[in-house]
C-alpha cells in the first residue's frame, strides 16, 4: 500500500512501500520502503542527515537509468534527487566560451537543449541519454569508447556534499577513467552540481547535431520498450551477435541492450547477464566483460 505522510520534523514528501518500477527506465523493481522526495539542496541534505543519524540505510536515485532494481525491492529510504537541483545558468562569457552551471536533477537532454539554445557546443550526443547530470558525471557517461567523448570534457568542478558540508572537486581530483569516477569509491558522497566551461557554437550547427544524433538513435537502438540501455561496458560483439534474441520471462538481449518486453523481473535480466557471461568464459574470450548496469 503506498501511503504519504510528512513528519513534524520535515516537510519532504515521504511515500511508504512505494513501488519503483515506475522510476526507472527499465520498468523493474519492487518497492522502496520509504520513498522520499525532496525538493531543494536544504532537503536532500537533510533527508540524508535524518538517515545517517538514525542509522537508516539509504540510496540515492536519479531518473534511474543504466539501473536494475532487484524485485525484493529496496528496505530503508531511496531519496528521489530529481527535483531537488534542477537550476541551469550561463554564469559568464569569455571569448569563444560560455561558463554554466547545472544542479545534479537536471536531464542530460535537458541540458542539451539548453547549451544550444545559448549558443553553446552541446554534447548533443547525450541528447539521447535519459539519466541525469549526476548520474552522468557519476559514471563519466559519453559515447562509446571508441569515440572519447564525455560529460566531463568541459567540466571545470564538482559540488559534493560528502556527508558533512559542500565541497567543490576538480576535474582532475574526480578522477575520470571510461564510465567510472572517484564517486564509485565514497558512496556517501552526493553530486550536486556542477560547473562547465563550454566553447561557443553557431545555434543551428547545435540543432542540425541533435537531430542527426536522434535519427542515429532511431535505426540502432530498441528504444520502443523500456531498458537499461547499454548492458556492458566492453563485451565480444561475436558471442553477443550469437545470443542475440535470448529471451528469459519478458527479458530479451537484442544486442548489448536488454529490453522488458512487459512486466519483466530483474531476476530474468540477471539471468541473460549471467548468461553472457558464462559463455564468454566458456569461450575463452579475450574481452574483459565488464557490467555498464548496476
Amino acid at each position: 500500500m503506498t501511503e504519504s505522510t510528512s513528519s513534524p520534523e520535515t516537510t519532504v514528501e515521504r511515500l511508504h512501500n512505494e513501488p519503483l518500477a515506475k522510476y526507472n527506465t527499465f520498468k523493474i523493481g519492487g518497492p522502496a520502503e520509504v520513498f522520499s522526495i525532496p525538493r531543494s539542496q536544504e532537503e536532500l541534505i537533510s533527508e540524508i542527515k535524518h538517515c545517517e543519524s538514525n542509522g537508516i540505510p539509504w540510496k540515492i536515485l536519479g531518473n534511474g537509468s543504466n539501473l536494475i532494481i532487484r524485485d525484493a525491492g529496496v528496505k530503508g529510504f531511496v531519496i528521489h534527487n530529481k527535483h531537488a537541483l534542477c537550476t541551469m545558468e550561463v554564469v559568464s562569457r569569455e571569448e569563444g566560451y560560455g561558463v554554466v552551471e547545472a544542479g545534479s536533477s537536471v536531464l542530460m537532454p535537458q541540458l542539451v537543449k539548453f547549451l544550444v539554445d545559448n549558443g553553446l557546443e552541446g554534447m548533443e550526443y547525450l541528447q539521447s541519454v535519459p539519466g541525469t547530470i549526476g548520474g552522468g558525471i557519476y559514471m563519466n557517461a559519453g559515447r562509446g569508447m571508441n569515440f572519447n567523448q564525455y560529460i566531463t570534457d568541459y567540466l571545470e568542478y564538482v559540488t559534493v556534499y560528502d556527508g558533512e558540508k559542500v565541497i567543490e572537486i576538480t576535474r582532475d581530483a574526480c578522477e575520470f577513467t571510461y564510465r567510472r569516477s572517484v564517486f564509485f569509491d565514497h558512496k556517501n558522497w552526493i553530486i550536486l552540481g556542477a560547473r562547465f566551461r563550454i566553447p561557443e557554437q553557431d545555434k543551428a550547427i547545435g540543432k542540425k547535431k541533435i537531430a542527426e544524433r536522434m535519427a542515429y538513435v532511431r535505426e540502432t537502438q530498441a528504444r520502443k520498450v523500456p531498458n537499461i540501455g547499454t548492458t556492458f561496458k566492453t563485451c565480444s560483439p561475436k558471442i553477443i551477435s550469437r545470443l542475440k534474441g535470448l529471451r528469459i520471462g519478458n527479458a530479451k538481449l537484442v544486442g548489448n541492450w536488454i529490453s522488458n518486453l512487459g512486466n519483466a523481473r530483474s531476476r530474468d535480466v540477471l539471468a541473460i547477464i549471467w548468461i553472457v557471461k558464462a559463455i564468454h568464459i566458456i569461450t575463452r574470450s579475450p574481452v574483459d566483460l565488464e557490467n555498464e548496469v548496476w
